[in-house]
C-alpha cells in the first residue's frame, strides 16, 4: 500500500480542507468573486489591455515603452501584465488613494528565477509625487539580495529603510498587502507578505507620520525602477484598493462567495487507469503537491501529479489549455449542517432527532451548548460518548462521494490523563442502533489520539475498537494540539474505496489519501448492502490512564457538515 502525504496551505480560519482521495493527485479549482463595496480601483488585466491604469507607462517614456498584458503567468482569471526593465524603468501608475482614511491595498508579483539576486531594485511604490508641493517618492517595496525590502523616505522621523524582510521565492506568484492609513500625523503601514512559505506581517509604522505634504494623497505603482539590469522583468495582477473595508476585499485568496465551498467530482483518465476522486476545495489556498512549487495555485487550472513514469508529475495545465486527459466536473451538494446551536443534543440544525445519543451510564456526557457539542468519557478506561446519526441517504458513498467533516475540533484531559488515552473516533456506519463503535459492525472510521496516533480503517465484526480492525493507514501526525479540523472523504462507486484524510492546523491542511483493494472493498460493500442504513458516527473515548474519579478526556466539535455528491 502506498498512501499519499502532502501539505496544503489555506486561509486563516477556512473551515474546510482539500480533500483529494488517491495517490493520483488532481486539483481542479473554481472561485465566485465577490467584489466589496469599498473597492476604489481593480486593475487586474482582464479588459485584455492596459486600459484599467491611469498611465500605463512611466512618465519619462511618455508612452513609448509599456507592459504586455499575457495569459501565463497569471494570479487569477485570465491576463496578467509582463514588465520589461528597458530604458531605466518600465512602470504603470494607479489612481490616487485617499489620505486621512484607513485603506487596504493588495497586489501580486510573479518573480522570475532570471532576476538577478545581486541587485537592488524597486518593484512597486506608493509614491505622493505632485509637483510642485513635492517631487520625492515615499514607499519603495524593493528587491535587494534576494529578499524583500521596504525604503520609506520623506515621511520625517519614520524615514527608514527596511531590508531583509523576507527571502523572495522565484517562479511562483507572491502576494502583497498594505493596511495603511496615510495622514501627516496620525497614520500607520503595515506591510504583509505571503508566498508558498507561509505569511508575515510587518508592523512598518505603528503610529505617527505616514505621508508627506502632497494634498492630492499617493498612488501606486508596479513595475521595475532603479537598480535593475536592463532585460530584468517580472509580471504583475490582482492590484485593488479599498477604504473602510477589509482585507478579504483586497485578497485574491479570499474573495470567494460565502457559505459553504464548492465540490466537485471528477473523473481523469491517463492512459487506461481511470479513477474517481472527490474533494472539497479551500478557497485561495496554496496548494504544495509532493513539495512542488511550479504549480500556479489561484489560476483555475487542472493541475497534475501522476507518477514519475507518466512524467506529469508538479505540471500545471492553464485553463483553455490542452491535456491528454478526460475529466467530468458534477456538484456536490450539503445533506447535513448542525452547528449544536439550537441547545439539543438530538436534533440537528434542521433535522429533529437526527443524532441518537450513546453513553456507558455515568461514565461519560454528551451535551451542547454555547454552539458547541462536548463529548466526555471520565471515571474509567474505555468508556464512550458516541453521537449516531439517523440513517441519512447523502452519507450512501456507495452511490456517491461522500465528505464528513469536523470543525472547530478540540479536545482536552485531566492531568495525569496521558495523549495516547484521549481518544476521538469518527466516520460512517451501516449499524442499525445507537451503541458505541466498537460494537458496530460496518464502519469506515478514523481513529485521532492526542499523542498523534492517526488511523484510518474498516471493519465488518462486532467488539473491535475503530483502530483494530482492518487499518488503511497507521501513523503519527504532528502538532496534534493544533488540529481544529478532521476531514473523511469516501468513494465507493468503482470497484475499489477511495479514501482521504485531511487534518486542519489554522488553515495548514496535511492531506493522506489512498484505495482500498478491490477484494476488501467487495467484503464491506457485501455487509453494508444488508443493512441497508447510511449513518454518521462521532465518539469521544477514554484510555488507560483514565481509571480513578475526577479524571476525564473531553471533546468539543463546533460543527458537523455531512455533503454528497452526484456522480458522472
Amino acid at each position: 500500500m502506498s498512501v499519499s502525504r502532502y501539505i496544503l496551505t489555506g486561509p486563516v480560519g477556512s473551515k474546510s480542507g482539500l480533500m483529494v482521495l488517491v495517490g493520483l493527485v488532481v486539483v481542479l479549482l473554481f472561485s465566485r468573486e465577490v467584489r466589496g463595496q469599498s473597492l476604489i480601483e481593480t486593475i487586474d488585466y482582464e479588459t485584455g489591455d492596459l486600459s484599467q491604469w491611469k498611465n500605463p507607462s512611466s512618465s519619462n517614456h511618455d508612452g513609448s515603452i509599456t507592459p504586455a498584458v499575457v495569459a501565463s503567468p497569471v494570479r487569477s482569471g485570465f491576463f496578467s501584465g509582463h514588465y520589461v526593465m528597458l530604458d531605466g524603468r518600465t512602470e504603470s501608475a494607479a489612481q490616487r488613494i485617499p489620505l486621512e482614511t484607513e485603506i487596504w491595498a493588495g497586489w501580486s508579483l510573479f518573480i522570475p528565477q532570471s532576476l538577478p539576486d545581486a541587485e537592488t531594485g524597486t518593484v512597486s511604490q506608493f509614491i505622493g509625487y505632485q509637483p510642485p508641493d513635492f517631487e520625492g517618492g515615499n514607499y519603495h517595496v524593493k528587491i535587494s539580495g534576494g529578499s524583500w525590502g521596504v525604503w520609506m523616505r520623506n515621511i520625517g522621523a519614520n524615514s527608514a529603510d527596511v531590508l531583509g524582510l523576507r527571502p523572495v521565492q522565484k517562479e511562483e506568484w507572491t502576494d502583497l498587502f498594505v493596511h495603511a492609513r496615510f495622514s501627516y500625523t496620525n497614520g500607520f503601514f503595515t506591510l504583509y507578505i505571503r508566498d508558498s512559505e507561509g505569511e508575515q506581517r510587518f508592523d512598518l509604522i505603528e503610529s505617527g507620520q505616514t505621508f508627506v505634504d502632497a494634498p492630492l494623497g499617493p498612488y501606486f505603482k508596479a513595475g521595475l525602477y532603479a537598480g535593475f539590469s536592463e532585460g530584468s522583468d517580472i509580471f504583475v495582477d490582482e492590484y485593488r484598493v479599498c477604504i473602510a473595508g477589509q482585507r478579504r476585499d483586497v485578497d485574491p485568496a479570499m474573495r470567494v462567495s460565502a457559505g459553504v465551498p464548492e465540490l466537485l467530482s471528477i473523473q481523469p483518465e491517463s492512459r487506461s487507469r481511470f479513477v474517481r476522486l472527490a474533494w472539497s476545495s479551500i478557497p485561495g489556498a496554496a496548494y504544495q503537491v509532493f513539495g512542488s512549487r511550479s504549480l500556479s495555485p489561484w489560476t483555475p487550472s487542472l493541475l497534475t501529479a501522476v507518477s514519475a513514469n507518466d512524467n506529469f508529475a508538479g505540471t500545471s495545465i492553464p485553463m483553455g489549455g490542452d491535456s491528454s486527459w478526460f475529466f467530468t466536473v458534477t456538484p456536490f451538494f450539503t445533506g447535513v449542517v448542525d452547528r449544536f446551536d439550537n441547545g439539543a443534543v438530538e436534533d440537528s440544525d434542521s433535522i429533529a432527532g437526527f443524532w441518537s445519543v450513546y453513553a456507558n451510564a455515568g461514565y461519560s456526557a454528551a451535551t451542547e451548548s454555547g454552539s458547541a457539542l462536548t463529548l466526555s468519557a471520565f471515571d474509567a478506561s474505555s468508556k464512550r460518548a458516541t453521537l449516531l446519526s439517523d440513517s441519512v441517504s447523502a452519507a450512501d458513498f456507495w452511490s456517491n462521494p461522500v465528505s464528513l467533516k469536523i470543525n472547530e475540533f478540540s479536545y482536552s484531559h485531566a492531568a495525569g490523563v496521558q495523549d495516547g488515552d484521549t481518544i476521538f473516533h469518527f466516520g460512517l456506519t451501516a449499524h442499525g442502533v445507537a451503541v458505541s463503535m466498537r460494537n458496530m459492525k460496518t464502519v469506515f472510521s478514523v481513529s485521532l489520539r492526542a499523542n498523534g496516533s492517526l488511523v484510518v480503517g474498516w471493519k465488518a465484526e462486532v467488539g473491535l475498537n475503530p483502530e483494530d480492525g482492518t487499518d488503511l493507514l497507521d501513523t503519527v501526525v504532528l502538532d496534534t494540539a493544533l488540529i481544529d479540523s478532521v476531514e473523511l472523504q469516501l468513494d465507493g462507486t468503482g470497484s475499489q474505496l477511495v479514501w482521504s484524510i485531511t487534518l486542519g492546523r489554522d488553515g495548514v491542511y496535511e492531506t493522506y489519501s489512498d484505495m482500498m483493494s478491490a477484494t476488501d472493498t467487495f467484503a464491506l460493500k457485501t455487509e453494508w448492502a444488508s443493512a441497508e442504513r447510511y449513518r454518521v458516527a462521532v465518539e469521544g473515548q477514554s484510555g488507560g490512564s483514565v481509571n480513578t474519579s475526577g479524571e476525564y478526556v473531553r471533546f468539543e466539535i463546533g460543527e458537523v457538515i455531512l455533503e454528497a455528491g452526484l456522480s458522472p
